[in-house]
């Protein structure tokens, strides 16, 4: 297994002999990463991150034993859900 050429970073290899942290440090990764903050697929997995997390969100009040809470918590999350999905254009 190759680890990172950086001095005492016993760390797995990622890319250009460097870990992934060291990688991420580097300035080619930088204009990478700043053009592909540009994209359409950069923003659609950001969307898709934003649905996910509110889904994990609002399972975690899936406990709620109050009929109405959960209608309430419900309804709230459809309603933000939907606002993620078509964003009003700015």
């Amino acid at each position: 297994m190759k680890l990172c050429s950086i001095s005492n970073c016993k760390k797995k290899h990622y890319a250009l002999g460097l870990c992934k942290f060291h990688y991420q440090k580097t300035d080619k990764y930088k204009q990478y990463h700043k053009q592909y903050q540009k994209t359409d697929k950069y923003k659609q997995y950001l969307k898709q991150k934003a649905i996910s997390d509110l889904a994990i969100e609002v399972n975690k009040y899936d406990w709620i034993k109050d009929k109405n809470a959960m209608i309430l918590n419900g309804k709230l999350a459809d309603r933000r859900m939907k606002e993620l999905r078509n964003p009003k254009e700015v």
